[in-house]
Formats: structure tokens, sequence, C-alpha cells
């Protein structure tokens, strides 16, 4: 499967060829239903939950702990789906995806305590995408980050033979799409960090 996110494209007059800046080896859970990135923080390897439901990257409050990182007051107020809420951040003297990184990285700290018994030690969500062209290639274990610098509608690399192409909406920093159930016409969420799919009850 691949899915991309795209962002603003460049004017047609002086547009570029498609460049890759970045590509990461993700790895799979044990069941196959979630994606981890490997990520350096603080020169220490982590394992961030590839996220695309959240909109702020987070770190676990064990992982902090350990990396020795001071937890400061933030202006968000994060709550996990038990209730558990968090209103602190860290901050990263680095942090390296792949052949990338930056310096003084703001991460929240997640309000999660099953986070460490998942394996995970932080969540990687699409703050850190925006910025880029991002291209998820579950078939190859891959993501794959892109300058937004190119022609317009020039995003695909492999052979085009589409199945769909889906339009999408960016609201709420959710990557939200139309879908059809039973007649009815609904609006779906993409989120990688879920191992299920979901339906409402109202």
């Amino acid at each position: 499967m691949l899915f991309a996110i795209t962002g603003q494209a460049a004017h047609a007059a002086d547009c570029k060829p498609l460049q890759i800046l970045n590509t990461i080896k993700m790895e799979a859970n044990k069941d196959g239903t979630r994606y981890l990135v490997p990520v350096t923080v603080n020169d220490k390897p982590q394992k961030f939950l590839l996220d695309t439901g959240g909109g702020i990257s987070q770190i676990s409050r064990a992982a902090a702990k350990s990396l020795g990182m001071k937890e400061e007051a933030s202006r968000w107020q994060l709550f996990d789906m038990y209730g558990n809420d968090s209103d602190t951040k860290v901050t990263a003297k680095t942090f390296v995806m792949g052949i990338q990184g930056g310096k003084d990285v703001i991460l929240q700290v997640s309000p999660s305590a099953q986070m460490t018994d998942d394996g995970l030690d932080g969540i990687l969500a699409r703050d850190l995408f925006l910025q880029y062209d991002v291209d998820f290639d579950f078939g190859a274990s891959r993501l794959n980050y892109f300058s937004q610098d190119h022609c317009e509608g020039k995003v695909a690399y492999w052979a085009e033979r589409p199945l769909a192409i889906i339009p999408f909406t960016d609201r709420s920093s959710h990557i939200n799409f139309p879908v059809l159930v039973d007649g009815h016409q609904m609006l779906a969420m993409i989120d990688t960090g879920s191992t299920d799919t979901l339906m409402s009850a109202t």
C-alpha cells in the first residue's frame, strides 16, 4: 500500500523534478498492524509509533526520564483514550530520523502509561510531516520524505497504475476522506496508530 501526504506544489514556470530528502526503514509490530520508526533522541536510539491520527509528536514519560530530560509546563494538554492526561513537554537537544535531524526539538510528554508496555518510546505525528511530501510505503516498510519544491502533481516515483485516486482533506490535524457505508456518505480518518478499523456508534 502506498500513501502520500502532499503539500503545496511549486509554480509550473520554475518547477523542479521530485527530490527525495530522506528514507527510513520502518519496523512492523508483531502482528503487522502498526509501524515503528527508528529515531535518535539525544544520541540514544528510540522507537516511535507512526501515527497519522496524531497531531503532536510525543515521548513517553519513561523514555524522557531515562534520557534525563526535564519536564516543563506545556501550552497543550493531551489525553489518551483512558482519560489520562499530560500537560508537560521536554526539549530534545538532538532529534534524528535517517539522515535528517534537528536541534532543540519540542516533544510533548505522552499521557499514556501503556506506551512502554507496547515497546514504544514515543509517537511520530503529523507535526513532523507538514514541511514535506511524505510517502508511507508499507509494502517496503519505508517512510520517505520528499521536497515540496517540484512540478505540480508530479509526486509519483513509481509506475502509475492506480486502482483508485481518493481525494482527502486536512482537517483538525487529521487526514479525512469520504466513504460510503450502506449507501450513507460518511467521513473517515486514516490513522496508522490504530490497530483496528472502527466506526462511531452515533
